[in-house]
């Protein structure tokens, strides 16, 4: 089987749409508690970077890739960006659930990647976070907002959708 690129992944599926990603047995967390916690009780040697920038603001990560994204731009911009890490999933998992955002209905908590690393600049943070890419929403997401869900893992050609499991939440 042909593994899915970086680059092809981001344009082809994330480019244009919000985007949190999580693990299959934390997207079962989600559905359980009808949420995408900014605090979802995770050990601290389970979170990316301990502390993060937008974790530190009381929000949840999000993936930013603006339509018409360039990831070799980008790439050769920003090289120690981990995209790698996560797209098209996160090795250390073997699968990834991408959960595509209702931006109008979560509007008022949304910030851009652009925004989220002109705050980290403006505030002097050394804390961790994707630069450019990692936009988040200031507090909790209800499930509802949630529009799409897809998994993609090791081995995997292209992704699934999950989205009937969000109509049995």
């Amino acid at each position: 089987m042909m593994m899915v690129g970086i680059a092809d992944f981001i344009s082809n599926r994330l480019a244009g749409s919000l985007w949190h990603t999580t693990s299959v047995a934390r997207f079962g967390s989600i559905l359980a508690t009808g949420f995408i916690m900014v605090e979802p009780g995770l050990p601290e040697k389970e979170r990316y970077g301990g502390d993060p920038f937008v974790r530190s603001l009381g929000g949840v990560s999000l993936f930013d890739f603006p339509a018409g994204f360039d990831f070799e731009k980008y790439n050769a911009e920003i090289p120690t960006n981990s995209l790698g890490e996560f797209v098209p999933f996160k090795r250390s998992w073997g699968h990834s659930v991408w959960l595509r955002l209702d931006t109008d209905a979560l509007a008022l908590g949304i910030r851009s990647g652009k925004a989220i690393r002109a705050l980290w600049k403006d505030l002097g943070s050394v804390k961790r976070f994707i630069a450019e890419v990692e936009g988040a929403h200031l507090g909790d997401i209800p499930i509802g907002e949630i529009a799409d869900a897809y998994q993609i893992g090791e081995g995997d050609e292209d992704w699934t959708c999950l989205n009937h499991t969000l109509r049995l939440a």
